[in-house]
């Protein structure tokens, strides 16, 4: 985390108009990098979102700036831990896929083999 940005539902004028939460509000945080879809799933899994397509930023729903700046350090460790989770998930994925193709290419080959697909024309 490298950043951040008070959107402006984190505003008190903004949460006392729209019945909101009086303690607490959303704040935007900003990384060093775009995250990747696989992070973005992982971070949602750790309370960071985001809806829309910016990979650069994400909301910390229900906190305070406060509470992001006495607990950056474990912030940034959640953040690290999302990150490893990310790589992880989408090893194990691409693994499967790989299982998956080669499972279906040994299949087709049994199923021309079987039926004579490949045989050699007369």
């Amino acid at each position: 985390m490298i950043s951040i940005q008070q959107p402006v539902e984190a505003m008190k004028t903004h949460r006392v108009l729209n019945d909101g939460n009086p303690d607490l509000y959303p704040v935007v945080v900003g990384f060093s990098r775009p995250v990747n879809d696989y992070e973005r799933l992982a971070l949602k899994d750790f309370g960071v979102i985001r809806g829309d397509s910016d990979r650069m930023w994400a909301v910390i729903e229900d906190t305070t700036i406060e509470a992001i700046r006495d607990n950056l350090d474990e912030y940034n460790a959640e953040l690290d831990a999302a990150v490893e989770k990310a790589r992880q998930v989408r090893e194990d994925a691409e693994a499967e896929d790989q299982r998956i193709r080669e499972q279906a290419k040994s299949l087709l080959y049994k199923l021309r083999r079987d039926y004579g697909l490949d045989a050699p024309a007369a």
